[in-house]
């Protein structure tokens, strides 16, 4: 699904002079679902890495954003978002 979203940047913008700012992010998300208490946000992943913990750490920005958007989109909380590694054939909530 993709998305193009305005960002506070607050959120993300270290160091920025004027929190109250806005930034456009552009993205795509590889699945996303509704339930009735939430939305669920999923990330595939190619990397080849040694632990899901690596991945964890590199995506959970990205999959912040990813949340931001469904949120605006879906009109719902994301109630969970997960990672799936191919290489590992693992899976871990972010």
């Amino acid at each position: 699904m993709r998305f193009l979203t305005e960002l506070p940047v607050s959120m993300y913008g270290e160091g920025a002079k004027d929190l109250k700012d806005k930034f456009i992010v552009q993205g795509a998300v590889d699945l996303c679902f509704l339930e009735p208490d939430g939305v669920v946000v999923v990330d595939f992943k190619t990397d080849r890495v040694d632990s899901m913990s690596e991945l964890k750490k590199r995506y959970a920005a990205q999959l912040g954003i990813y949340s931001v958007a469904c949120e605006k989109i879906f009109g719902k909380s994301v109630k969970e978002r997960i990672i799936y590694s191919f290489c590992l054939s693992d899976e871990i909530a972010v």
